[in-house]
């Protein structure tokens, strides 16, 4: 990697902690994550895919048509590396390849269309694209793949449709660091779908051992988060007042000790997060690595007793969904958070 691609943060912000540099041993170990990190991205994909198709629901005896976008995984833009698009229409019950073709690529986009011919039963399928450099051995996630349904007459397809049960609910619990730790203030986000996959908006209550403790509402598209302090040998749970639901959910299990990243704020030149670890921890140096479609643009090193706060340039950014991984002295993950940047 350019050294112009790795910015080391001489300007740290410390709550309750000292910053302290070890000089070249702390350099080495910087180089190390990052040479890591270089080392898996190059082992990885060139390109990316992206598939849109004309609609979800189809009949037998017509077109199926798409677009896909072959771009270049760091810099998003099209991409000339690849010159053929393989397409698969794969029947999901079966998991059986019912259509296998083969598509120009120009200039990075293609238009097409398969036909589905009748022989097709009813059923859900899905439209898998990839090229030659999209295809990581045994590794499906790295497939453009869009889901479809498909139906022989439309009167069946009608009759299909409407019988239908808005009557399921999916609620869906996220820790902000991935888990949950005891002691110290830990952020919880949420998601609530209906049995179409659409945003629901609810309130409910988070209960500490059968008692209400903390009221939430969705703030956006069935999304919403609160904050607690979870305690070791204590149950929790929550349960939903709008819609009103008798069933239950469970939060993740709770670790006795560990690292929490969390996201203060952020505008257009930085981003700012607080690293927080509980009172059975001891002292140490932490490492955290900012990265966005392949490319390491800073690493951030500071010494944690309770909390640090980290202030990361963005203004170098591109556009997208950047990560930022927390790393102990051993260049051991502890933490992960996904935002997105500029």
């Amino acid at each position: 990697m350019k050294t112009n691609q790795l910015h080391l943060l001489i300007c740290i912000h410390t709550i309750l902690c000292s910053f302290i540099c070890s000089g070249q041993s702390q350099d080495s170990i910087a180089n190390i994550i990052t040479a890591q990190f270089d080392t898996f991205v190059n082992q990885g994909d060139s390109n990316n895919i992206y598939l849109q198709t004309n609609k979800g629901i189809y009949e037998t005896e017509e077109d199926l048509w798409f677009k896909a976008y072959v771009l270049d995984a760091k810099t998003l833009s099209p991409s000339f590396l690849d010159k053929t698009l393989f397409i698969q229409l794969i029947e999901d019950s079966t998991n059986q390849t019912v259509i296998e073709e083969k598509h120009a690529i120009e200039n990075g986009f293609v238009n097409g269309h398969i036909f589905l011919n009748d022989s097709l039963k009813n059923g859900t399928y899905s439209l898998i694209a990839y090229s030659a450099n999209t295809i990581k051995t045994n590794t499906k996630n790295y497939y453009a793949i869009r889901k479809i349904q498909l139906f022989k007459i439309a009167k069946e397809k009608q009759e299909t449709v409407s019988t239908i049960q808005d009557s399921l609910l999916q609620f869906s619990i996220f820790p902000e660091s991935g888990y949950l730790i005891s002691g110290i203030p830990n952020r919880v986000a949420f998601k609530a779908t209906n049995s179409k996959g659409k945003p629901l908006n609810v309130s409910g209550f988070l209960y500490k051992n059968n008692v209400p403790i903390i009221n939430f509402k969705s703030l956006h598209a069935g999304m919403g988060n609160f904050q607690f302090i979870p305690q070791l040998k204590n149950n929790y749970h929550i349960k939903l007042s709008e819609p009103y639901s008798d069933k239950t959910f469970s939060l993740p299990e709770i670790l006795p000790k560990g690292n929490l990243l969390q996201l203060l704020s952020q505008n257009d030149k930085y981003i700012t997060f607080k690293i927080s670890q509980s009172q059975a921890q001891e002292k140490q140096t932490v490492y955290l690595r900012a990265q966005l479609r392949g490319t390491v643009y800073s690493l951030a090193i500071g010494d944690i007793e309770k909390e640090l706060i980290f202030k990361i340039p963005i203004n170098d950014m591109p556009q997208g969904i950047a990560e930022f991984t927390l790393f102990n002295s051993e260049l051991k993950p502890l933490a992960e958070r996904l935002v997105y940047v500029n």
